[in-house]
């Protein structure tokens, strides 16, 4: 009676369906799925790895690519890039299961589907932004901000329409961070102001508790040794700080609006006590980002004032910060661009006054063993070809032919 219920048991086990029964087809039906496959390389990190990497894996701060039987850069131990490619995601035998997953792990498919994430992570970006502009319960700093994000010109115009009136606006916002702008004959201001900016002065301000969905997008940058008698300083780069999260956002009004107020350009605005300026920062996150087309845009409304002259009249200061090299290195702008193989950025860049005959800059502290052939590679040019990015490199040279 047991053995018969047994074998009842058994016969009831339901069947698999013919397609399901070998391992096979389930992988094959999977490896078939461009979609699945996505989601399966976004979540285990490798997705268009070689792009999302590229820095640390080919390397744009010198003129030759890196070694990929040496260090990386940085590194504190014994891993070499070639064996981190192994044992990391994004590892070559993961290219090699077939075309799609390699075309998504390394390929065009790849940095299509990496585009379509970061611009869905920009676009999230904004929209929180859009909440954040209009919410009462927030400091105006904050508010400021996501305005500029998400190009909120009839709200900038409103918040800057009278600097003097602390209670809303950018008066409000600058009285958050202790940057109270008197002037000698304004007697305005009250004892509890002088109280607050004297609490404020050497406090670090944060616009926003830290589970603040806007939290990571405000970035408010300030000089730690800007004290009470820099408010000059502290306000510009506060504005210059506003603007920053406008061009990585690539909202261009907002940009322009800033730098009209502050009746400046910002592009050659020290952004950081390290020496960075804003166009410095700005064409790192745009190598960083070579699939959003915002900080592009932004880079062309920074320099197009420059963009009606000629070389020729330029001043020399201006042409030397212009191709001025980034700190720790010996590339400008235009040698950054043409390594990352970011096409819009080099004509950006030309369009904006860049000449691509100046070369990179020798650092002598770097040691000539470590400049990895600038005098052999000198040029932008140089540095695409090296990397086979020819069509970088042709527009380069065809630009170059022109000026001549």
């Amino acid at each position: 009676m047991m053995a018969n219920n047994n074998i009842k048991k058994k016969n009831n086990k339901p069947e698999l369906p013919p397609n399901m029964n070998h391992l096979d087809d389930v992988r094959d039906s999977v490896l078939q799925n461009a979609s699945l496959l996505g989601h399966i390389l976004e979540y285990e990190g490798s997705l268009a790895y070689l792009h999302r990497h590229y820095d640390l894996i080919v390397g744009i701060s010198c003129p030759r690519p890196h070694d990929l039987d040496k260090h990386p850069p940085g590194s504190f131990d014994s891993t070499t890039i070639r064996s981190m490619l192994k044992t990391f995601p994004g590892k070559g035998h993961n290219a090699l299961v077939n075309k799609r997953w390699c075309s998504l792990v390394l390929g065009q498919e790849g940095v299509a589907h990496w585009k379509t994430v970061c611009e869905a992570a920009k676009a999230k970006q904004i929209r929180i932004a859009e909440c954040t502009k209009d919410d009462p319960t927030v400091s105006w700093t904050a508010r400021l901000c996501a305005m500029a994000i998400c190009n909120d010109m009839a709200g900038l115009r409103a918040a800057f329409h009278d600097k003097t009136d602390k209670t809303q606006g950018y008066g409000a916002s600058m009285k958050e961070q202790g940057i109270v702008d008197y002037i000698d004959d304004d007697l305005s201001h009250t004892e509890e102001d002088d109280d607050f900016v004297y609490m404020h002065q050497y406090s670090e301000y944060e616009a926003l508790p830290l589970n603040h969905p806007f939290h990571s997008y405000c970035i408010i940058r300030s000089f730690e040794d800007a004290d009470m008698d820099e408010r000059g300083l502290k306000q510009l780069d506060y504005l210059v700080s506003i603007a920053y999260c406008a061009a990585t956002a690539g909202a261009t009004d907002a940009l322009q609006f800033l730098q009209e107020y502050e009746e400046q350009s910002f592009w050659d605005v020290e952004f950081d006590q390290k020496g960075y300026t804003f166009l410095n920062c700005l064409v790192q996150y745009a190598c960083a980002n070579p699939t959003l087309e915002g900080p592009v845009r932004s880079i062309r409304t920074l320099l197009k004032e420059r963009h009606t002259f000629d070389e020729e009249n330029d001043t020399w200061m201006e042409q030397s910060m212009l191709h001025a090299r980034h700190a720790g290195g010996i590339a400008n702008h235009l040698h950054l661009a043409a390594a990352t193989n970011h096409i819009g950025l080099v004509q950006a860049l030309l369009d904006g006054g860049m000449n691509p005959s100046k070369p990179c800059k020798n650092k002598r502290a770097l040691g000539a063993d470590r400049n990895n052939g600038y005098r052999e590679l000198p040029l932008p040019q140089d540095w695409a070809d090296v990397r086979g990015h020819t069509e970088v490199a042709e527009l380069l040279r065809r630009r170059q032919r022109r000026r001549r």
